[in-house]
């Protein structure tokens, strides 16, 4: 996450992301990677990702579709993990 965000009930959005991890020491190659839904996001939250393919080749960070299924609005902080890799 590169920011705060709030999620209003019946919504989607769509994210700016950091994606973390071993794949970036030395020299990037071509990439794609699948991130997996994180179900701790969606059960303390109420907030739920799909699984979303990221081509980490040149960058980083990238984008992720959010949704709250509920009618209350909910926020997701800067340091909360979406998915794993």
């Amino acid at each position: 996450m590169t920011e705060n965000y709030e999620v209003s009930g019946f919504s989607e959005m769509i994210l700016d992301t950091v994606i973390e991890g071993d794949r970036f020491t030395g020299e990037a190659k071509s990439t794609d990677i699948i991130v997996e839904p994180s179900t701790d996001l969606c059960r303390d939250n109420g907030i739920c990702t799909s699984s979303s393919i990221t081509d980490i080749s040149n960058h980083r960070d990238g984008k992720m579709r959010v949704m709250n299924p509920s009618g209350k609005g909910s926020s997701i902080g800067l340091i909360q993990s979406l998915g794993t890799k």
